[in-house]
């Protein structure tokens, strides 16, 4: 029992202390608003894709492409989108409120925080899948994101389907796992190592680049993390912030994870079902929630607070998968 806890730990703290460390450096002037801005640009645009394609690229896709998985992450992601507005419209007055509630109740960071716990917990070579989850709930987040904000907000201020399409066919992240997918289709059906020596041995300089470029990912970007986030000042609608985080870190996946159980998945599947919805709010809820004119104080405290859960929520359900043997 010990053991399983200390591992558990050891699964998910190492991760935000780096985060706190980012924290840290910024409040210290260490590092600067534009290092930060910098460093999410490089991450976002250039490490996390290649990051995701190399996770593809690396697996035999017709091992990790599971159609009864993916259609479960994409509706248990729609039922707690839906559950969250429903509950914000009904005990939330505040018309601009309910957006950021919502945005924080159900949008996490999976990116950033989900998938270095996933790899600490699962080992890399077993979340192959994850970057299905990418594809698939990154693009829905924006769309569900988008379709809150702008209803909810007081300018009434409105985004086209044809940009939201147009930004969902253009993220890097997309395109990373896209082509990820297609150049293992051609590796697994053509042995690269059989080809010419000056052809097989370019393409080994290219994956090893690739590879030099993902150890950027996960350190950079939790430093980025943390050096964004920002302690807000105390305001009633904390309550709210509360309930987000509440929401996103403890009901949620305690829901999705006892009826995806009672469906039928297991060990690593579970274990990626399990960080895709305990992770909390992601930053870009808040700062798309100032773009869209919603609560900014909610959008921040969601953010701040499920962070803060996070720490002891994830720690908590890995040990307790330890302990069941689910993982």
């Amino acid at each position: 029992m010990l053991s399983n806890f200390i591992i558990s730990v050891g699964i998910v703290v190492p991760i935000f202390l780096v985060m706190f460390l980012g924290y840290f450096l910024r409040r210290k002037n260490i590092t600067t608003d534009g290092f930060v801005k910098n460093g999410n640009f490089l991450v976002f645009k250039i490490a996390l894709p290649a990051s995701l394609f190399h996770t593809v690229y690396s697996q035999d896709v017709g091992e990790i492409i599971d159609f009864r998985f993916i259609v479960f992450t994409v509706i248990a992601t729609l039922i707690c989108y839906a559950t969250s507005w429903l509950g914000a419209w009904l005990f939330i007055k505040d018309k601009s409120t309910i957006g950021a509630f919502v945005h924080g109740a159900f949008r996490g960071n999976f990116i950033i925080l989900g998938l270095p716990v996933m790899i600490n917990f699962l080992g890399a070579d077993n979340v192959g899948k994850a970057a299905l989850v990418v594809l698939f709930t990154i693009p829905l987040y924006n769309t569900l994101a988008i379709l809150v904000l702008s209803v909810t907000s007081l300018t009434g201020e409105k985004i086209g389907i044809k940009n939201v399409m147009k930004t969902i066919a253009t993220n890097p992240l997309t395109i990373g796992i896209l082509l990820g997918l297609v150049l293992s289709l051609i590796r697994t059906r053509y042995d690269f190592d059989s080809f010419p020596i000056v052809f097989s041995g370019l393409i080994n300089i290219i994956e090893d680049t690739v590879v030099s470029v993902t150890r950027l990912t996960t350190p950079l970007a939790l430093i980025c993390l943390g050096g964004g986030l920002e302690l807000s000042k105390y305001n009633p609608k904390i309550k709210y912030g509360i309930w987000a985080a509440s929401l996103k870190t403890i009901i949620q996946p305690l829901v999705v994870v006892t009826a995806a159980y009672m469906l039928g998945f297991r060990g690593n599947d579970l274990g990626i079902i399990l960080i895709t919805f305990a992770v909390p709010a992601a930053i870009t809820s808040y700062t798309m929630t100032i773009q869209m004119k919603g609560d900014q104080y909610v959008g921040a405290t969601s953010v701040m607070l499920s962070t803060f859960f996070s720490v002891f929520t994830l720690t908590g359900f890995i040990y307790a998968f330890k302990m069941l043997g689910w993982v």
